[in-house]
Parts: structure tokens; sequence; C-alpha cells
């Protein structure tokens, strides 16, 4: 019974160590490494998010993985090197990338002068074009974006010439008649844009051409990577309303996406804890403010984390309605286990009981037979005897409790009758009395 209750008592330990283990794990930050560009608004906003996630004690802490460029980080969640990348969805999207949030939307802009006498796309043919370079962003891929909206209207790549400058080369290269158009890429009324912008309107002399892409809803749906994107009146400052108009553009996301095995619970975390955090880190980069989430159609090319997903639908399910059908199943079977090790017990210990009292039965016939008992040779054998009935009642499976008591005191009884019968057996009789006779 003693070790019953010692394996219970072990037992009870036991499953309360493995609650705590459970609950330290649970509550442990899961960090998740996420590759950014190096020295991109990206890295600032990844680099704030992580010392935001940790001075708020969340449960998702990031560590933050500089790359070169947007296809290298693309890479490194393709290749398992990062949990989850910025990435461009015109730049080589990683296959096991599913997306979380969308960092912001950037615009083609395509400008040029009043008098160059181009109004539509369609007028770029045989023209030349200034592309605009930014170190953050990819060449090649604007390249790709002029080069699909040129499709769109038959124009073919070589009857168009390139070039690539800086914004602080634009006013000069439209007045010296260098390029006859300017192909920008940034976020609407981003300061980047809005310097471009202005460059191209004193080339003008205050008068810019927006050229818009009426049919860029036709070419994202057929190329997903691609979407529309509007210019709505008045988005870039000025004396006059720049545009003066609304138009359509083509344009790109770039995404914060996850690797497709990542947990949802844990994608469905970092979602919501990113979008708490959003106007805090705006505060230290202002661009995190077009954080927006995704749309979660089933159907995107483009799909997003069931994580992300359930959280921006609302159907995210918190841990006891995730794991309630566990810890019902859980609790039924430490009931059943309960109950088993109750009767266990409750059988041990009718058992128990049953040997203390037949060893007490079994004293008490030894102490009337040490009463009546002739030689000492006898009592010998019935002591010995009721030694090892003791030492069997003190061994671990031996009796306990009350029982113990009434034990001892029987065997306390035993040896006292056997001491006593000893004695008087062992004693030596008186010599008879002999008179003797006295001589004279």
């Amino acid at each position: 019974m003693r070790r019953l209750v010692l394996l219970s008592i072990a037992g009870a330990f036991a499953i309360a160590a493995a609650i705590v283990l459970f609950a330290y794990l649970y509550e442990r930050p899961t960090v998740l490494r996420v590759a950014v560009v190096r020295g991109s608004e990206d890295q600032e906003i990844m680099s704030a998010a992580a010392q935001d996630f940790v001075r708020e004690r969340e449960t998702i802490h990031l560590t933050v993985v500089p790359v070169d460029s947007l296809a290298a980080s693309a890479a490194a969640l393709e290749h398992g090197r990062s949990d989850l990348a910025i990435v461009r969805s015109d730049v080589e999207m990683p296959t096991n990338g599913q997306t979380v949030l969308i960092m912001r939307k950037s615009a083609g802009l395509f400008m040029t002068t009043s008098g160059s006498g181009i109004s539509s796309v369609a007028d770029l043919r045989g023209k030349k074009i200034g592309i605009v370079h930014d170190p953050m962003l990819s060449h090649a891929a604007n390249l790709n974006l002029l080069n699909t909206t040129l499709a769109q209207y038959d124009i073919a790549e070589t009857a168009v010439g390139a070039i690539t400058l800086s914004v602080g080369e634009i006013e000069r290269a439209l007045t010296n008649k260098e390029i006859d158009a300017v192909l920008a890429f940034g976020m609407p009324g981003s300061d980047k844009l809005s310097e471009t912008v202005a460059a191209v309107t004193r080339a003008s002399g205050g008068k810019p051409v927006f050229i818009g892409i009426p049919e860029a809803e036709g070419i994202a749906q057929r190329s997903p990577n691609y979407e529309s994107i509007e210019i709505v009146r008045g988005l870039f400052p000025g004396t006059a309303p720049q545009p003066t108009k609304s138009f359509h553009t083509l344009g790109v996301s770039t995404r914060l996406v996850a690797r497709s095995t990542l947990s949802d619970t844990v994608v469905g975390d970092l979602t919501r804890i990113l979008l708490a955090a959003r106007p805090r880190l705006a505060l230290r980069v202002p661009v995190a403010a077009r954080i927006v989430a995704p749309e979660t159609d089933k159907g995107a090319v483009l799909p997003v984390h069931p994580g992300a997903a359930a959280y921006l639908d609302d159907e995210a399910e918190s841990f006891f309605e995730k794991y309630s059908d566990a810890f019902y199943i859980g609790a039924m079977v430490l009931s059943v286990f309960g109950s088993a090790l109750a009767a266990l017990a409750s059988r041990v210990s009718q058992m128990q009981r049953e040997g203390t009292g037949e060893a007490i039965r079994r004293l008490l016939d030894i102490l009337r037979e040490a009463r009546e008992a002739d030689h000492v040779s006898e009592l010998d054998l019935l002591e010995r005897e009721a030694d090892v009935i003791l030492a069997q009642s003190l061994s671990p499976k031996g009796a306990s409790g009350p029982d113990l008591g009434a034990l001892s005191l029987a065997v306390d009884q035993v040896r006292h009758a056997i001491e006593e019968r000893r004695k008087v057996l062992m004693a030596s009789p008186k010599a008879a009395f002999e008179p003797r006779l006295v001589k004279d």
C-alpha cells in the first residue's frame, strides 16, 4: 500500500511537471526568420517590428535576415533559410510562399511633357523612355513591366529605347530631348514618386502629361503577378491638381509571405500582432502605414496563408476551441484511469487487510500454544515463527496504519507469554525434605 501511495504521489508530480512544461512551451515565443532586402524600407519595418514584439512581450519574435535583392529574398524562403520573406509579386515568387500581409502597392507611372505629342501608350512606338532607377527596386522587374505594357499594344521591345537615369537627371534629359517619356515606379503619393512628377512638371513648364493604361485590368487578369492601380486626381502636390483626372495604370504588390508549412496558429498570431503594431511602427517608419490585409479569395493565383485567412475572416480558433476534443477525450481517459487506480488500490488494501487478519489469528494461536508448551524447544519454534510473521508485516507489501498497530500488539503479547513460559520451564524444582538422624 505504501508503494502504491508513493507511486500515486510520483504520478501526480509527473502530471504537474508535464503541465508546467506544456505551459512553458506554449507561452514561449516562437522565433521566425524574415528575409528582407538589405538597406530597404522593408528592413527598417521588420527591425522595428522585431523590437516592438520583444518590448510588448508578444508570442512571436522576429529575426531579420538581410539579403541583397528581392530575388534573393524569395530564394531564402524557397530553400528554407527563412520562415518569412518580403517579396514582390512580379519577381520570382517562391513556390512554397503564401501571403500574410501586403506591405504596399507600387505603380508604374508613365509621364511626358506637354509638347511631346504623346498621349497614350500606343504613341510610345519608336520613342525613347527613361526608366527611373531606384537601388531599392529591381530594374529588371521594372523593365519587364514596361515590356508587358508594350506587348498589350503590339509594340515590340526593340521598337522602344530604354534608358536608365536617376531622378536628378530627368529634367535635363526631357529638356534636351534625350528621352521622350519617363517610367517611374513607386507607391502612389510617395516622396520618391512625387519628386519624379515634380521634375517632369518643371521640364514641361508646369503641364506634365500622365499616360494611363486603360487595359490594366485586362493585363492583370492575364498576368496575375500584376494588378490594376488607380491614380486619383490631385494625388501629387502642386499649384494645379496633378493629375487633373483619375486614371488606371499597371502595378505590383510587395508582400510578406510565409512558408506554406508554417503553423496556421503561428501565422494567424503574426497577422494579428503585425496589424495591431502597425500604428506604432508607422511612427518610426512611415511607410509601415501602407501595410494592408490581402483579399482572402480561395481561388487567388497568389494564395493567402490559411492561418492569415482564418484570422482575417474571423474564423481563427482559440486554443481551447482547437483542442477542446483533445481535452474532452483526455478528461475521459484520466477519469477511467483514476477509477481503475482507485479500484486497484481498494483491492490491494483489502488483500493486505486479509493477510494481516490471518497473521493476527496465527499469533493468537501461538499465544495459546506458548502458554501450554511443555518444553523450551517448543517455545523456541513458536518464537521464530512469530519473528517471521513480524518481518513479513514490516515489509513494503505488509500491513500499515491501524492493522500494523494491532499486529505489533499481538507480537508483544506472544513474546511476553513465551518469556513467562520459558521462565517457568527453566526454573529448577526444590529438593524434597528428608530428615537426618543425629547420632550421639
